[in-house]
């Protein structure tokens, strides 16, 4: 089975990582070795794409819209500054070796 990493969710304030079973579930029931990465150093992503074979970015909270660009508008949601600057950096390194 290939193993795919999911990401986590952070909360700075209560100070855990967390990932829904039913992404779990759903990436075991696909025929992967689902595993949870919840990273916070930089320097771990490359040992990290060195394991998996593919990357699911799990849903949560906004992300930073300054991150594509744009102001933050009236009624936008959470937002979680430490899970945005990991994701992006893991996001943008999957997608330089190519990963799914």
């Amino acid at each position: 089975m290939i193993p795919l990493g999911i990401t986590c969710v952070y909360n700075e304030n209560l100070n855990y990582a967390r990932l829904g079973f039913d992404y779990i579930m759903a990436i075991e029931k696909a025929g992967f070795i689902p595993l949870p990465v919840s990273i916070l150093k930089e320097e771990s992503i490359p040992e990290l794409l060195k394991i998996i074979k593919g990357l699911v970015l799990s849903g949560g909270g906004d992300v930073d819209p300054l991150y594509y660009g744009e102001e933050p508008l009236p009624g936008q949601g959470e937002i979680s500054p430490l899970r945005d600057r990991i994701e992006v950096k893991l996001a943008r390194a999957a997608l330089e070796k190519d990963l799914p």
